[in-house]
């Protein structure tokens, strides 16, 4: 019964957040490109047929020559940033500290410095991103993505194959790697992935191509959501920790295709691309 109204205040916290999302989003103006467009629209109606008078669609300008690259960037890298497990870890990271020895008061304290470790990495990150640029965070986060969840993989391996038993020892140099990943993700693909796909996607298809993009961003979200429990009942942690660290492989290689961004107006970035 204390679980159970415990589960619950947690709810119902995080209803707050979201309470105040609505508020706030009903004072939310509609961005200067939307309103620039339909000023043009409301003014060329005045002289000639609405239907003929409307923009170009997104839709039918989606996959023209000049967009494909930056908007397949934008989908490989927000599907990738889902891959890495990021989402997989922060909701399970008790669990995993507790399969790697830790006692339920200290798993829930390595998961404490584990957020804490995320919160204070994206605050430096946030200094960083301009200073250093998108793309080299983004490869700095993804090779720190990388290493941990090799080492983390290699840790519960043993712990599975009774190298070694689990114990507060592994449960805290878990913690330690884990946090490693938190921290190497915050300050690259946590941060730097959402100003580098609105920075790469042209005007003309951005709400289309985001739109399609968080959507496969979500869509895999669910398939691991889905999948993990099963996954990791039969083949042990370690076998998710080294499909992550493989994604995160695809993911460093795809960063080092990423234009910098850095200091560039988006006139300057479309233009970029149609010269390409």
């Amino acid at each position: 019964a204390a679980k159970t109204d415990c589960w619950k205040g947690v709810f119902a916290l995080e209803g707050l957040p979201a309470l105040a999302v609505v508020l706030l989003g009903l004072r939310l103006p509609e961005s200067p490109v939307w309103l620039r467009r339909k000023v043009k629209v409301e003014s060329e109606g005045e002289r000639r047929n609405e239907s003929s008078s409307l923009p170009v669609s997104s839709a039918s300008t989606l996959l023209q020559r000049r967009y494909v690259v930056p908007f397949v960037l934008a989908l490989v890298i927000l599907v990738c940033n889902q891959t890495t497990g990021i989402n997989a870890v922060l909701g399970y990271s008790v669990t995993i500290f507790q399969t790697a020895g830790l006692s339920g008061s200290f798993a829930n304290a390595a998961d404490a410095f584990f957020k804490l470790a995320m919160l204070v990495m994206t605050a430096v990150a946030c200094v960083l991103v301009d200073c250093r640029g998108r793309r080299f965070l983004l490869q700095v986060g993804t090779l720190g993505v990388i290493g941990s969840m090799l080492a983390a993989g290699i840790l519960m391996l043993g712990i599975r194959l009774g190298w070694y038993p689990a114990g507060t020892v592994t449960g805290w140099l878990l913690a330690g790697l884990l946090s490693v990943f938190i921290s190497a993700f915050a300050v690259g693909p946590g941060v730097c992935v959402w100003l580098a796909l609105t920075e790469l996607m042209p005007t003309r298809i951005r709400a289309n191509g985001m739109a399609i993009a968080l959507f496969m961003n979500q869509l895999v979200a669910c398939g691991l959501a889905s999948s993990f429990r099963p996954w990791v009942e039969a083949w042990g942690w370690s076998s998710m920790f080294f499909f992550f660290a493989a994604n995160g492989v695809l993911y460093f290689i795809v960063a080092c295709f990423i234009p910098e961004t850095k200091g560039k107006s988006l006139a300057e970035l479309e233009t970029l691309f149609e010269r390409k």
